[in-house]
């Protein structure tokens, strides 16, 4: 009983420790983080023409997240560049 006691305090540390805790938090950050690199990428770098075109996006359509907002810009700096 006593040598039972360690390992299973072993195996709740090994839980906690391994977990994947925020991992989904962790990806959704950096997917929307994607899209606005690409838009800054499309940009040339210019941060504030892609903040008003993101801010464009969101006047649009007030329901978009800023995600959605970044990607719909992405989008159309392609589609009008064609």
């Amino acid at each position: 009983m006593n040598s039972l006691i360690p390992i299973i305090i072993l195996i709740v540390l090994s839980v906690l420790f391994f977990w994947p805790w925020g991992k989904e938090e962790k990806s959704k950050a950096s997917y929307v983080k994607r899209y606005e690199k690409e838009l800054l990428n499309k940009c040339f770098g210019d941060k504030e023409k892609a903040e008003r075109l993101i801010n464009y996006e969101l006047r649009r359509n007030p329901n978009l997240t800023r995600e959605d907002a970044a990607r719909n810009a992405s989008d159309s700096i392609t589609r009008d560049n064609r």
